[in-house]
């Protein structure tokens, strides 16, 4: 007798996902009259459901139990009920084997009619035979849940009727996008939409969303975004319409219908993010929930390295957006039902490695109340490049080389000296964080204009910015540009020290270190208090830093008590302005600043290695006369690094 091909496990699917609405039923609170609850106004229900002229599937398990290749023909599905239109499908089947492995194919086919619709069986032609195979024998067991969609769950007896319930035929919103779109996997229905820029490119696109309904209209459209969650900087995915970029949980949403046949317009930027910025590995999901109210679009110290960013150049990578809409049809079910669906579009953006952020340092700025964030740009392409910033200065970088940019930033006074510090002493690690974030938010909004830096390679007829998503996501970085209490400018040897390379000495060589101290504070009380130097070792192998007092002699006073008032230095704005009549930044700061303290110190290194020095501010509580640390962000002092060596050539 002959063996022919085994057909089993079937499992009622919906194709695709979205076409398959949830059904909303009204209100039920009347049923219990004794217990109230705001969420028993709707009840959702996630029953699987086919609708008509939308393509369904049944997914089979197919096995050839021949010891030869074999050709099935005609594969469709019987039915009975409403009207359904089964599409032939033609399979090649490998040979038997010792342990045959079934395989999993989906059967498609469009009901033409609402009502009840129930699998029987199947037919095929098999060796020039036609087989009509009806699975009538046993009970019927209807598919509602989505337990009974999912290919895990599915009914294992091959001798099984299926009965669907197929519901009116309902609006399609239909996503049309103008970046090319193509399928990633065999699974995916719907193409995923791709695009390809350079770290710090913006580009401006659109998604078009359709009503392909005659005669019916689309109501209550909700909005989503879900993409990688990025530590600071602009999003990868934004919207260009201001009145729906930055809703708020606060704001009721408002919402607007889709007349049939009726085509809207939703315009968004990606920006090619740095993707060693993103939350890690497995992205977190950042949610935007916006109405879709219009069819008119508006045109519109060593810093602590960031969570996700560690400085070792990358080879690009595939980051993905899901753009998710959620509608419900203008039309009531038979016990005044609702029927919802989703429409999504996938983007998958490939993000090509261009002048990126390596490394950065903040140095004190013209006055107190500025600093120079100077940026570590790396050329990660083949070609030359081009680096504007500070409005009109430009700086050439070869490819695979590393520049050097600094740049002037305002102190932010919005933010209090003792931010940070009260954040800390929040009661939970929840509150603490969010306190945190909302002050680096802050400070992001306040310093990200001044980190402009803008990149071209001229060769390629390429331009963009560098993404400096990872400076801003530092929180370390962001306090040093928080007003302080003190600030302290370092000179070595009468050299201004305004950069945080090594400087070169030898053991016993004299040393002459000129501090000076500024206050940025109003008011007339004075600042007093002592300046101390420590030495201490930075081994870069994540634990504390060694102390390393012993390593240096100071000739003459250790700590020097200080008394200072607040500087009189010009803004920013005026610094700005008056820049082409001043000599020089540290001979401005010297002749306008009054009452300021220079403390010197001379010292010498007894041993070789690189050591630091750094000078260590105290201030004076007037209760007891004592000397107290100032908080981190009451204080800027920068760092000097030296190069010990045993001879000086």
């Amino acid at each position: 007798m002959a063996r022919f091909p085994m057909f089993s496990n079937f499992k009622i699917v919906p194709l695709p996902s979205h076409l398959s609405p949830s059904v909303i039923h009204p209100d039920k609170a009347a049923v219990n009259i004794f217990i109230y609850s705001p969420f028993q106004n709707v009840e959702v229900s996630k029953d699987t459901y086919w609708v008509a002229n939308c393509g369904c599937e049944v997914s089979v398990q197919v096995v050839n139990l021949l010891p030869m290749e074999l050709t099935v023909k005609n594969l469709t599905l019987l039915s009975e009920g409403c009207a359904f239109e089964s599409v032939p499908v033609r399979l090649n089947l490998p040979p038997c084997g010792d342990d045959p492995e079934p395989a999993l194919i989906k059967l498609l086919g469009f009901p033409r009619s609402p009502g009840i619709l129930t699998i029987t069986g199947y037919s095929c032609e098999v060796l020039g035979v036609k087989n009509i195979c009806a699975i009538k024998e046993q009970p019927k067991k209807q598919v509602k849940s989505n337990k009974s969609s999912s290919p895990g769950n599915g009914q294992n007896n091959n001798s099984s009727a299926f009965t669907v319930e197929v519901l009116r035929a309902l609006p399609l919103l239909q996503l049309e996008t103008s970046l090319q779109r193509a399928p990633t996997t065999e699974e995916n229905v719907d193409p995923i939409a791709e695009a390809t820029v350079f770290s710090g490119q913006m580009f401006s696109h659109s998604v078009v969303l359709h009503n392909t309904s005659e005669d019916i209209v689309i109501k209550n459209v909700k909005f989503e975004i879900f993409q990688p969650k990025v530590n600071g900087g602009p999003a990868l995915v934004q919207l260009l319409d201001s009145s729906i970029t930055e809703p708020t949980t606060s704001h009721p949403l408002e919402f607007s219908n889709l007349a049939p046949k009726e085509r809207r317009e939703i315009r968004f930027q990606i920006f090619g993010i740095d993707p060693s910025n993103t939350a890690g590995e497995t992205f977190e999901e950042t949610k935007i929930r916006v109405p879709l109210i219009s069819s008119q679009q508006n045109e519109a110290g060593t810093p602590e390295t960031p969570i996700g960013h560690d400085l070792i150049p990358y080879m690009g990578r595939i980051l993905r957006a899901d753009f998710v809409f959620r509608y419900i049809a203008d039309v009531k079910g038979p016990n005044r039902e609702e029927y919802e669906r989703t429409a999504k579009l996938s983007l998958a953006i490939s993000i090509v490695p261009a002048l990126t952020v390596s490394n950065w340092h903040v140095l004190p700025g013209d006055d107190p109340s500025t600093r120079y964030v100077v940026v570590d740009v790396t050329n990660q392409t083949e070609t030359d490049a081009e680096l504007t910033y500070s409005l009109d200065k430009m700086i050439s970088v070869q490819s695979k080389d590393v520049c050097r940019v600094p740049l002037l930033c305002p102190c932010c006074s919005e933010v209090p000296l003792s931010a940070f510090h009260l954040a800390a002493q929040r009661a939970s690690h929840m509150m603490q964080m969010q306190e945190m974030e909302r002050l680096r938010r802050t400070l992001e909004k306040h310093v990200s204009k001044h980190l402009d830096i803008r990149w071209t390679i001229p060769k390629l007829k390429l331009e963009g910015y560098v993404p400096v998503g990872s400076l801003l996501s530092s929180v370390s970085l962001l306090k040093q540009l928080v007003v302080p209490v003190i600030s302290v400018t370092l000179s070595v040897n009468g050299k201004p020290y305004l950069s945080e390379d090594d400087i070169v000495v030898g053991i016993g060589e004299m040393i002459r270190i000129q501090t000076v101290l500024l206050t940025a504070i109003d008011g007339d009380k004075p600042v007093r208090g002592e300046i101390s130097l420590r030495c201490f070792q930075d081994l870069q192998n994540g634990k504390p830093f060694l102390d390393r007092s012993e390593n240096v002699v100071i000739c003459g006073n250790y700590r020097v008590p200080f008394t200072v008032r607040k500087s009189i230095q010009p803004t920013f704005e005026e610094d700005k302005e008056n820049s082409a009549e001043a000599t020089s930044t540290l001979e401005r700061q010297f002749s306008d600043s009054k009452n300021r303290f220079e403390p010197n110190f001379n010292l010498f290194f007894r041993y070789e290695g690189i050591h630091k020095i750094r000078p260590v501010i105290k201030k004076i509580n007037e209760e007891n006369n004592e000397a107290v640390p100032f908080n981190d962000e009451e204080v800027f002092v920068p760092t000097i690094s030296f190069n010990v060596i045993t001879k000086v050539t």
